[in-house]
């Protein structure tokens, strides 16, 4: 699994300026095989916007699809990273696709 956290400085879709305190969690998840996105309000611990916990979206498959999801852009070196990790997935063993069925319903 792939995390990569910044302060974003545009809201996404548009060009909206973001606010400061601001922290996003993006990654890719391999055993599910989907990429991931959580946005923080000043560091607390509970997540504003959880695409895996809060929002239940297990199948997101483009860096689009991510910034639509969690309402802010991904920077272009991020955004990249996340690419490369899911070109270079390998498939899930046989117990985490298991797992990944039961979370999926």
């Amino acid at each position: 699994m792939s995390r990569y956290s910044y302060t974003p400085t545009h809201k996404s879709p548009g060009n909206t300026p973001a606010e400061d305190n601001i922290t996003v969690i993006v990654g890719w998840d391999n055993p599910l095989q989907t990429l991931f996105g959580d946005v923080e309000v000043d560091g607390q611990e509970m997540p504003l916007v959880s695409t895996m916990a809060d929002m239940g979206q297990i199948n997101i498959r483009s860096v689009n699809d991510l910034e639509y999801l969690i309402g802010y852009r991904v920077p272009g070196n991020i955004a990249a990273r996340l690419i490369t990790d899911m070109d270079n997935r390998v498939p899930p063993t046989a117990m985490q696709a298991r797992m990944s069925a039961i979370l999926k319903t």
